[in-house]
């Protein structure tokens, strides 16, 4: 989908034809390194977000490998769709913040909810009490949405790039996704433009690129078009699923 590149050569974490981060054997799996042509370093098809120069590196206090682990960061917006339920809310809430692995910025949160179900008022003070910072939005519905998908169109707008994640008020989101997630994007070095569920809506994982992109659930539901868009463009392997991702992430490390 991109003719970017990215070249190794003056990476930190170069090692030769190496990668000291482990990247270039998940690459050359992926079958997206050019091939050599008398150099001693890789050139990437695509963008590697763990690339870093020497200026960087001199302007960190920590090692290279705690450096890079603080700098890396994926930014979730959290679309949370409210029912009217307090003691539900608050579940869901605690959940997003015991996810093992911190992000280097609080998550930001969605409270969506149609018209008549909370008090804006009420809901603002809970989430400052509960989540302990302002990284949220509150969004009364105007209009009466049909399903859920029509609920994350609604508030799209107000999710900063990165990916959003949909979930129910009462819903416990398990503690290792945002490690997950992490892990496919950085020590994996796989494209990801989605993570979905096994069905619905709840549980997915959206690149906000790719929503704005395909304009969400207007006409067709997301769904339909990213499994259509993977098929077209022949990128099925930027799709993911959680049971694997979770498979996966048992073996690693941060």
């Amino acid at each position: 989908m991109s003719n970017i590149q990215t070249s190794c050569e003056n990476c930190v974490f170069r090692d030769g034809l190496k990668c000291t981060l482990n990247l270039v054997k998940s690459y050359e799996a992926q079958g997206r390194l050019t091939p050599l042509e008398d150099r001693d370093y890789h050139i990437l098809n695509g963008v590697c977000l763990s690339m870093r120069y020497q200026k960087w590196l001199d302007e960190q206090e920590d090692e290279p490998y705690i450096a890079i682990f603080k700098d890396r960061d994926v930014c979730v917006n959290h679309i949370l769709i409210f029912d009217g339920d307090f003691k539900k809310l608050g579940v869901t809430l605690k959940s997003i913040l015991q996810q093992t692995l911190v992000p280097n910025k609080p998550h930001r949160v969605i409270l969506a909810f149609k018209k008549g179900v909370g008090v804006i008022k009420e809901c603002v003070k809970f989430l400052e009490d509960k989540l302990g910072h302002t990284n949220f939005f509150i969004s009364e519905l105007l209009n009466d949405p049909s399903d859920e998908n029509q609920i994350v169109d609604a508030v799209f707008n107000r999710c900063s790039n990165g990916y959003y994640y949909v979930i129910k008020s009462g819903y416990k989101i398990p503690a290792n996704m945002y490690e997950g997630l992490y892990n496919v994007i950085f020590r994996d070095g796989l494209q990801c433009i989605a993570i979905l569920p096994e069905n619905g809506v709840e549980g997915t994982c959206m690149s906000a690129v790719i929503h704005r992109f395909l304009k969400g659930s207007s006409f067709v539901d997301l769904r339909s078009k990213i499994e259509a868009l993977c098929e077209d463009q022949k990128v099925g392997h930027m799709l993911h699923s959680w049971d694997k991702i979770y498979e996966n992430l048992s073996s690693k490390t941060v």
